[in-house]
């Protein structure tokens, strides 16, 4: 399915560095789509650099290593593609700490710098025209301690310090911490965005909760903390000039008076008043991704706090 392609590669005293890497698809989009019978993503990811500082590799004992004390990736462009037209993919999706932990060789990574970078997700429904797309730019991120399970009887927390342009002109950031010791798969996510459009949400929001939203969000706030079975929290906002449509979910009319109603009860505007609610416990669909579980426990703020739904 892919194409894998660098420039340049070294190696010298534990030193490593590529530049100019590439990972494309040699199908198109459509072509890569009938070739499924479930879901499926399709990755086209290059990077500027990718470099290692003293690399320790080899075996203790029988057992391999990877030792890494720090890793730098340099203006990465990972876009990540999926069509829902395929059957649903019903294999439970395993948490990541679960994935670390589970590993069958030692791996310590101790610092990984990601800079000036871009992650895109695009989804396409069987509704929709063209594929909704979420941008993240100028994506940084420091992330600590990735440390697989093997052989151990405890590692420190991995923890993901990220900040970025969500959608391009929203300031996003976010703190993800989780221990790939704990078999509950416990985690705590927890960030804010500023100055948002809902309007632009509308490709993500509408197919799921039937819903589409105007208006400026000043301001949210999320602290999630779950495992693999469920997730709470707090989740806040500020905003102006909010309007809200509804629609039906079976023929996709707009349900106007519901979406009047709804209007009457949500005030267009909070002021400087921070509206914040502990949200329901929302339980994790197990054969999708920690990220659909985060997106869930968003939509379960949004509900509470906005949507009157």
């Amino acid at each position: 399915v892919y194409s894998l392609k660098s420039k340049n590669l070294s190696f010298d005293n534990g030193n490593f560095k590529l530049s100019q890497f590439e990972l494309k698809p040699k199908v198109s989009r459509k072509e890569f789509v009938r070739s499924l019978k479930s879901e499926k993503d399709l990755y086209t990811i290059t990077a500027k650099s990718i470099g290692i500082q003293k690399m320790g590799f080899g075996f203790q004992g029988k057992d391999m290593y990877f030792k890494i004390p720090d890793m730098n990736l340099e203006t990465v462009h990972a876009n990540i593609y999926r069509s829902k037209i395929p059957a649903d993919d019903l294999k439970k999706k395993l948490m990541y700490s679960k994935l670390l932990r589970d590993l069958p060789f030692i791996l310590e990574v101790k610092n990984i710098a990601l800079k000036n970078s871009q992650v895109e997700y695009e989804e396409e429904t069987i509704e929709s025209t063209g594929a909704g797309k979420l941008t993240f730019s100028n994506f940084n991120a420091k992330i600590n301690n990735v440390y697989s399970g093997y052989k151990k009887s405890s590692v420190p927390d991995v923890k993901a310090d990220i900040t970025t342009n969500f959608m391009k002109d929203s300031k996003l950031t976010a703190v993800w911490t989780f221990n790939p010791m704990n078999r509950s798969e416990k985690f705590n996510i927890k960030g804010s965005i500023f100055n948002f459009d809902a309007k632009k949400m509308t490709p993500f929001v509408k197919p799921y909760l039937h819903v589409t939203a105007e208006g400026n969000m000043r301001e949210v706030r999320f602290n999630f903390t779950g495992n693999d079975v469920n997730a709470t929290g707090d989740f806040g906002v500020k905003y102006d000039d909010l309007k809200v449509t509804l629609y039906n979910k079976d023929n996709g009319k707009v349900r106007k008076v519901l979406s009047t109603l709804g209007n009457f009860l949500v005030k267009s505007n909070t002021k400087d008043q921070y509206k914040e609610e502990r949200i329901e416990t929302v339980l994790r669909k197990q054969d999708r991704s920690f990220f659909n579980f985060f997106w869930l426990c968003v939509q379960q703020g949004l509900k509470q706090t906005v949507l009157v739904i």
